[in-house]
C-alpha cells in the first residue's frame, strides 16, 4: 500500500536521503573512498521496497548521493547494495557473531564513535562538548541546505519516473520542509537535555544534531501530504 502511495512517498524519500547523506559526509570528512557495498538490516530496511522494487534504481540513487557530496564520480566497480531477506535476523546474528561472549568495554566503544555534529559537513564532536556549546543557526542552515539537496536530486533523478511521485506537490513538500526547522531542533534538543536529566547524566553531546529537526519535518510532511 504505501509502494502506491503517491503523496506519502515524498516522507520515505527525505528519510532515506537523509542517512545516506549523513553517512556520506561522515566518509567524506574522514576521507574515506566511496563504498563498494552496502548493507541494510533489521526491519527499517523494508523501506527500500516501499521506494521501488527495481533495486537498480535504488542503486543508482544512492550512487547519486555520494557523488553529490563526495563532488566526484563513482568509482568503476561501481556500488552493491546488500537487502538480506530475513533482515531483522541478520541484525541478531551480526551482534552475537560480534566477540561472541565478551562485552566490550567502554573505551573500546569510546574509541569508535564517531559525531559529526550537524552544524555543518565537516566539524565533529571533540573532547566532553555539550549542547550549549553548540550554535543552533549552523544547525538550522545545515538542515536547509539538506533539504535543498533533496529536492535538487530531482533534477538527475526524476523522483517522478523513478519512485512514482506525485510531481505536482513537489514544491508544496518542499516549503513544509523548510517551514519551521528552529521548532523542530529546540524540540529535539529540549527533549533530549531532559531526557539526559531523567537519566542523571550531564549534557555531553552523544550524537548528532543532524536528525533532530528532520524527526519534525517528517511528522510535518506525512501529516499534510495528503492535503496538498
Amino acid at each position: 500500500m504505501l509502494s502506491h502511495d503517491r503523496k506519502g512517498k515524498y516522507a520515505f524519500i527525505l528519510f532515506y536521503t537523509a542517512i545516506i547523506y549523513h553517512i556520506a559526509n561522515i566518509m567524506n570528512a574522514k576521507k574515506i573512498p566511496m563504498p563498494r557495498y552496502i548493507t541494510f538490516s533489521g526491519n527499517g530496511s523494508k523501506i527500500l521496497n516501499i521506494l521501488s522494487p527495481n533495486k537498480a534504481t535504488i542503486v543508482d540513487f544512492t550512487k547519486i548521493i555520494f557523488k553529490k557530496v563526495y563532488q566526484v564520480d563513482y568509482p568503476n566497480n561501481g556500488l552493491t547494495i546488500i537487502n538480506p531477506d530475513f533482515s531483522k535476523e541478520s541484525t541478531s546474528k551480526g551482534g552475537a557473531m560480534l566477540n561472541p561472549f565478551e562485552s566490550q568495554e567502554y573505551k573500546q566503544i569510546e574509541e569508535i564513535k564517531t559525531i559529526l555534529l550537524g552544524t555543518d559537513n565537516h566539524t565533529f564532536a571533540e573532547g566532553r562538548m555539550r549542547y550549549g556549546g553548540v550554535n543552533s543557526q549552523d544547525i538550522i542552515d545545515s538542515t536547509r541546505r539538506f533539504i535543498d539537496f533533496v529536492f535538487d536530486l530531482n533534477n538527475d533523478f526524476s523522483f517522478y519516473q523513478r519512485f512514482d511521485v506525485d510531481i505536482q506537490i513537489m514544491d508544496n513538500v518542499r516549503e513544509t520542509c523548510l517551514r519551521d526547522i528552529e521548532a523542530y531542533l529546540e524540540k529535539g534538543i529540549n527533549q533530549k537535555i531532559q531526557m539526559l536529566q531523567e537519566d542523571g547524566a550531564d549534557d555531553v553531546i552523544e550524537e548528532t544534531f543532524f536528525f533532530y529537526p528532520l524527526v519534525g519535518i517528517l511528522n510535518a510532511v506525512v501529516r499534510e501530504v495528503y492535503n496538498m
